[in-house]
């Protein structure tokens, strides 16, 4: 169903990144263009297995024109609730449904259909849109994508390319975009199978998970399905995702039999679901299957029940050392072989699974601290997820974890105390479930706070300052060094300086933020900040505005959207073509420590 229709600012991309995709992968579609058709009926959606339904996906999502005015043209951009209602009773009858899109979830709001058919049980979304937030899971970016250990996505490791998608300009230099992919939460009856790459946040998911049942079955993606590559290595490309999306969304169609494992790793002992779909026999109740093992010619034969889906089967068997009849001896790295009889097509359907008992071996742990965070790093034997447990007490009881399955492990605990003393374990699971826990108890302490009277006159490296870039883009970061901008040439207090554009080079944004360390302000009645400063901020004659302002804002630690700090001073309208010392009032603040960001 292509609801895609280009309206004003965006993007023309072309049917055929959908219809190109699909003839690659082997299906025959019928393309129901909602331009020219209308929305689909429910009729429509049944006399097929699978619906991939598109919609449009850019800038025109926020509702807005270039002027900032709403776009009442911007309809296709969601599903009506006549849609949603519709899509509901397609899967309730056994059909099944995907989406990719990186801004349904936002256009949808809290509705059932985000719960019940796309799975999504958390959404953090971000009050300020269209600024990116690096606390909220809205329009968080979604550069790059990694597989989970499921064999839909497997192996994979993908760059998305959103040159194809619009930045859009607001004005006053603030530009965003192309990417406003979302990351969220899962319901407890799904899967995730892909995963944002650096934050480890699910991008796209499965229902229902493996060994659950549901008449239909859904595949959701939180970012653009033509901005996966079409070409390239297998399985990196958008052929390749797209095959393996509808093989899980319509298994066995066409009387062509299909069989997977509930896992792709096992261990002893172990309950083993199995699955065979074959659309020849729906409505039949039950069929068989075959499972051997490489080490031996034993083999156990599975009845399997049909589900609510119809045409597909699940059945179980137990993996042990010495089986009991109707289980399956086993012995550790034996490859486990199903097979399944597709009478129709007259050959023999086959899956294999690894059996694993080795459990991760964990090494080499360690802390790198801060003041208000630290990152925990360990090594494993072979590829495991990551959990740290830590606390300030030997109980322990809080926790922070990473699903990937990594050989070299690091997990970041935000929102820690300065100067406090923490314990900490960590433990890795790798894809069988065998865990290994290090019942060493480590301790790491957070750094102390700089206590006033402090001053820092830049010649010692950046030490414990921070220079973060604007989630939303920049072109040049803070730097410390030799200012050579065509204004100065040395340091007020010394050689170096911080700089966020030290060279004075040409640049179409610049947006980012330097921290302080943290100072310690606790035990004062009043407290003054001093510093010294120059800068030379643009102005439009023509427009009678300034291009370019600066900022002096309060954190208490690096993990709150920058956006959302309170503003000590603004620098919008003042111009320091020399050194300038500045004063500002930190007596607001006293009590705590503090970060100053410029």
């Amino acid at each position: 169903v292509d609801a895609y229709e280009p309206v004003d600012l965006s993007p023309d991309i072309p049917d055929s990144t959908y219809t190109n995709a699909l003839t690659a992968a082997g299906f025959r579609f019928g393309h129901w263009k909602v331009s020219a058709r209308g929305s689909p009926q429910l009729s429509d959606l049944q006399a097929f297995p699978v619906v991939l339904w598109r919609v449009i996906d850019d800038i025109v999502n926020y509702g807005v024109d270039e002027e900032g005015f709403t776009d009442p043209a911007a309809t296709n951009n969601t599903l009506s609730v006549q849609q949603q209602l519709m899509i509901e009773d397609y899967l309730a009858s056994g059909g099944s449904f995907c989406m990719a899109s990186m801004n349904i979830l936002s256009q949808l709001g809290n509705v059932p259909f985000r719960r019940n058919v796309l799975q999504v049980a958390g959404f953090k979304m971000n009050p300020d849109r269209p600024s990116p937030c690096s606390a909220c899971d809205e329009d968080c970016g979604v550069p790059s994508v990694v597989g989970a250990t499921d064999p839909l996505t497997s192996g994979m490791s993908i760059t998305i390319d959103y040159s194809n998608y619009p930045s859009f300009d607001i004005g006053f230099g603030d530009v965003y975009g192309p990417d406003f992919s979302d990351t969220f939460t899962l319901g407890s009856s799904a899967t995730p199978i892909v995963f944002e790459s650096v934050s480890d946040r699910p991008c796209g998911m499965k229902y229902p998970s493996a060994g659950l049942d549901s008449p239909g079955r859904v595949v959701f993606l939180s970012f653009p399905l033509d901005a996966v590559p079409f070409s390239g290595s297998a399985p990196n490309t958008e052929v390749v995702l797209l095959r393996n999306i509808i093989n899980f969304l319509a298994p066995g169609a066409n009387g062509v039999g299909a069989v997977a494992f509930d896992s792709t790793h096992y261990s002893l002992p172990d309950q083993v679901a199995i699955e065979v779909a074959d659309s020849d026999l729906d409505g039949t109740g039950e069929t068989q299957a075959t499972c051997s093992i490489s080490s031996s010619t034993n083999r156990v034969t599975v009845t399997l029940k049909e589900t609510t889906h119809p045409g597909l089967f699940r059945g179980f068997f137990i993996l042990a050392t010495n089986a009991a009849p109707n289980q399956l001896p086993a012995h550790n790295g034996d490859i486990i072989t199903l097979s399944y009889f597709d009478a129709s097509n007259n050959s023999n359907v086959l899956a294999t699974a690894r059996l694993d008992t080795t459990s991760p071996v964990i090494s080499h742990v360690s802390a790198t601290t801060r003041f208000g965070d630290a990152t925990v790093t360990w090594n494993t034997s072979k590829p495991a997820d990551s959990l740290v447990q830590y606390g300030e007490a030997v109980l322990l009881g809080r926790t922070a974890y990473s699903s990937r399955l990594v050989t070299n492990h690091a997990v970041t605990i935000t929102s820690l105390a300065a100067n406090r003393d923490y314990f900490y374990q960590v433990t890795s699971r790798d894809a069988a479930d065998n865990t290994t826990t290090d019942t060493n108890l480590y301790t790491f302490t957070t750094q102390r706070p700089q206590a006033p009277p402090w001053f820092d006159n830049l010649e010692s490296g950046a030490g414990n300052w921070t220079a973060k870039p604007d989630a939303a883009g920049t072109e040049v970061n803070w730097t410390l060094g030799r200012p050579n901008n065509g204004i100065q040439t040395t340091g007020h207090s010394g050689t170096n300086s911080w700089g966020s554009n030290l060279d004075g080079q040409q640049v179409g944004i610049a947006s980012s933020y330097l921290y302080s360390p943290p100072i310690d302000l606790s035990g004062f009645s009043q407290a003054t900040l001093s510093f010294w400063h120059c800068f030379d901020f643009t102005f439009d004659i023509l427009n009678l505005m300034y291009l370019e302002e600066g900022q002096v804002l309060i954190a208490h630690d690096t993990t709150t959207d920058p956006t959302k700090l309170p503003v000590l001073h603004d620098f919008t309208y003042d111009v320091s073509h020399d050194w300038t010392q500045a004063s500002l009032d930190l007596t607001p603040y006293v009590g705590r420590s503090i970060m100053v960001v410029w």
